[in-house]
């Protein structure tokens, strides 16, 4: 940041990162350790499932034949929850050659425009979860007889809504920070 007030593209106003007070603040900790805990738990049903296969499997004839598919399962929820918390902190991958070769304005504009772009395909991608989520209401996906295939549409769902979310308030945040400085954040 080599001495001058421009903040990095993206980055939270809030340098530390620190979570702002109340809901938010709850919001941010739940998502938080939701994504630990989905993670723990898919690290001991993939661990069971390597365990059971090919530690056990060959001398005792042991199987457990849900670890594969709840370990998919566990794997979408670990990826939108990772997903989400990137979106909530503007951590997604951003290739910035243009702009940071750009006046601070046009910059903000083009950083409008990639807000407006990101908002637009989430849009989208709710709309396609919605829709798989209703084609998939009570579709066995085979071993585990109690999951059907629309919680993982519902990940998928809820996911896309919440990035959304989080890329709405990036566009909004961006706007008033061009419109109160013309692009140049304090």
């Amino acid at each position: 940041m080599d001495g001058d007030s421009e903040r990095p593209l993206n980055a939270p106003l809030n340098e530390d990162r620190s979570p702002q007070k109340g809901d938010e603040h709850t919001l941010h900790r739940l998502l938080n350790h939701l994504g630990v805990g989905f993670f723990l738990l898919l690290t001991v049903v993939a661990g069971m499932q390597i365990t059971f296969r090919f530690v056990l499997g060959p001398y005792f004839d042991i199987s457990v034949a849900w670890t594969g598919e709840a370990a998919r399962f566990l794997l979408v929820y670990v990826t939108m929850l990772g997903a989400v918390i990137a979106s909530r902190d503007a951590d997604h991958i951003q290739i910035k050659v243009v702009l940071n070769r750009l006046s601070a304005r046009r910059a903000g504009v083009l950083r409008l425009l990639i807000h407006v772009l990101s908002l637009t395909f989430l849009c989208i991608a709710v709309y396609a979860g919605y829709l798989s989520t209703i084609d998939n209401i009570n579709v066995q996906p085979g071993a585990v007889p109690l999951i059907t295939l629309e919680y993982v549409f519902v990940a998928l769902l809820i996911g896309f809504l919440a990035m959304a979310y989080y890329e709405l308030r990036w566009l909004i945040r961006d706007a008033r920070s061009l419109a109160d400085t013309g692009g140049v954040y304090e």
